[in-house]
């Protein structure tokens, strides 16, 4: 899919289209997983294909497929950063104008490349300066409509949360420094970057993104957008001291709610 050498006939774009879902497939296992990130100039030549695939289908591929890079270490993350910084206007384009599926996998990589996930750099600063100065906040808000899917509602939420964390005020009271200083272990991003290293050379380590995304699917009964963060904890903290998955005893109390 190398897109180094200007314009494409229609068999070029044929064949990148089918490169595309082949590296799809590739990635949902961990040994495809590293052979791609592995590959030299893989991210800059896949992000360019975004020139070339016609279908709002494709691009979402690309979109989620890069997303899912973001998580993957902090080097193909910044490289990510450093292909999608030039096209922002595009992603900016994609949330105003394309389909909602478009759009989910649109919010979804944009979510990706400004929460960090642990991995502070300065790419990232970059990319969310860009972003914001072109006014992402106001796009994302005119997103929320009646007849959005749940995954598109979810991206918004964890958008919003994101917001809320940049507006929020610093903290003054020492009493509250030394409450947040003192738990590291509490701190999500630890967690997951403990577990992501420790699964990483494991099957399950390439579903990790899809169980955190179906996690975040999770809603209070009634309420339309809200996390059920306490029920996830609970239901982490039962999976982790459980004998094995048929296991019932640890789930219990989970049923009930």
């Amino acid at each position: 899919i190398n897109a180094e050498y200007g314009e494409k006939n229609s068999t070029d774009v044929k064949l990148i289209s089918q490169c595309i879902l082949a590296f799809k497939s590739l990635m949902r296992c961990s040994a495809g997983l590293e052979s791609v990130v592995r590959t030299d100039n893989f991210i800059d030549n896949f992000t360019d294909s975004l020139d070339y695939v016609k279908t709002e289908r494709l691009k979402m591929v690309i979109l989620k497929i890069l997303a899912a890079l973001c998580l993957h270490d902090i080097n193909t993350y910044k490289l990510v950063l450093r292909n999608l910084k030039f096209r922002v206007d595009e992603l900016l384009e994609f949330l105003f104008t394309g389909g909602l599926e478009l759009k989910t996998a649109t919010l979804t990589c944009i979510n990706a490349l400004i929460n960090s996930h642990g991995f502070e750099c300065l790419e990232k600063e970059e990319m969310k300066e860009l972003l914001f100065d072109k006014g992402l906040p106001t796009y994302v808000i005119g997103l929320r409509k009646p007849q959005n899917p749940d995954s598109l509602e979810t991206q918004l939420d964890l958008f919003e949360l994101m917001l809320e964390d940049e507006m929020s005020s610093p903290i003054e009271e020492e009493e509250n420094i030394v409450t947040l200083q003192t738990p590291l272990e509490a701190d999500p991003a630890d967690v997951f970057n403990k577990l992501r290293s420790q699964l990483k050379s494991t099957t399950v380590y390439p579903l990790l993104g899809q169980l955190v995304n179906h996690l975040s699917l999770v809603k209070r009964t009634g309420t339309s957008g809200v996390l059920l963060w306490d029920l996830i904890d609970r239901f982490v903290q039962a999976a982790a001291v459980s004998r094995d998955a048929s296991d019932p005893v640890s789930y219990t109390h989970l049923r009930a709610h």
